[in-house]
C-alpha cells in the first residue's frame, strides 16, 4: 500500500469516528430525554381520567388546562399510593367507598418533579368524601389533612391510552396522547384491540432543573376527537 493512500484511509477512518463520537451521544441523549418525558407524563394518568369524567365536549371542541396552584396539588395528590398501609376507613353504605390518607410532603415532592415547582398540599380543596363527585377526589378534610376517596364499584369505564408521541419542540418535548374514556363497549373495532381514541391530550414539556426527571410540565389542553357513541 502506498504511504499517501495510507495516510488518506487513516483520514477518512479519523473522520468517521469523529462523525460516530459526534452524533451517538445525541442520539442517545435524545432517546434519554424522550424516556425521561414519558415517566413525568405517566404521572398524569389519574388526573387525566377523573378530568375526562362526565365531560361532554363535541367533536373539535376544547380547552386549555389552567395549571394553578390547585391543580398542580390535585393531580400530584392523584400519585399517591393506595394500599394498605394508608387506608383510613371504608365508607359508605355498599363497601365500596375509602379513604387513604396522602402524606403532605408527598404533594411538594411530587408538584415539583411533575411542575417544577413545590405546591402545598394547602392547596387542596376542602372537602369530604360525602361531598366528592365522580368515583375519585382529593381534598384536605375537617382537620386540614390531605385524603383520596376512591369508590371501587363497577363503573363500565374505561380510559385507555391508544397511540402517545414525543416530539422536540424548541427547547422541550410536545408530548401528544390520544386517549379512549368512556363505556367499556364503545371505541372496538374487532373484539381483541381498542384502536380509537375520542380523546386527545397534548402537554408542553420544558428542561427544569427542580424536577428530578430534568423536565416539567407547562402547558396542558384536552380535546374532543371523535364521537364513538354507536348509532341506533
Amino acid at each position: 500500500m502506498k504511504h499517501g493512500v495510507f495516510s488518506k484511509l487513516m483520514v477518512m477512518v479519523a473522520a468517521f469516528a469523529l462523525m460516530i463520537s459526534f452524533f451517538t451521544p445525541q442520539s442517545a441523549e435524545a432517546a434519554s430525554a424522550k424516556k425521561q418525558v414519558k415517566k413525568l407524563v405517566a404521572n398524569m394518568s389519574t388526573y387525566e381520567y377523573v378530568m375526562l369524567f362526565g365531560m361532554n365536549l363535541s367533536v373539535g371542541e376544547g380547552y386549555e388546562v389552567v395549571l394553578s396552584d390547585i391543580e398542580m396539588a390535585t393531580a400530584a395528590a392523584f400519585t399517591a399510593p393506595l394500599d394498605d398501609k394508608h387506608l383510613i376507613a371504608e365508607v359508605g353504605d355498599n363497601g365500596w367507598e375509602y379513604i387513604y390518607s396522602i402524606a403532605s410532603s408527598r404533594i411538594k415532592k411530587m408538584t415539583k418533579k411533575m411542575f417544577g415547582k413545590a405546591v402545598s398540599y394547602k392547596k387542596l380543596p376542602k372537602g369530604s368524601w360525602e361531598s366528592a363527585k365522580g368515583f375519585l377526589a382529593v381534598y384536605r378534610n375537617s382537620k386540614g389533612k390531605p385524603e383520596f376517596y376512591i369508590w371501587e364499584g363497577e363503573t363500565e369505564t374505561d380510559f385507555d391510552t391508544i397511540k402517545m408521541t414525543v416530539k422536540k419542540d424548541g427547547k422541550g418535548y410536545k408530548v401528544v396522547k390520544d386517549v379512549y374514556y368512556g363505556y367499556w363497549g364503545w371505541g372496538w373495532n374487532d373484539d381483541s384491540e381498542r384502536t380509537d381514541a375520542n380523546y386527545r391530550i397534548t402537554y408542553n414539556v420544558e428542561k427544569n432543573d427542580v424536577s428530578s426527571y430534568g423536565y416539567a410540565i407547562t402547558g396542558m389542553t384536552v380535546e374532543c376527537i371523535a364521537d364513538l357513541t354507536p348509532r341506533e
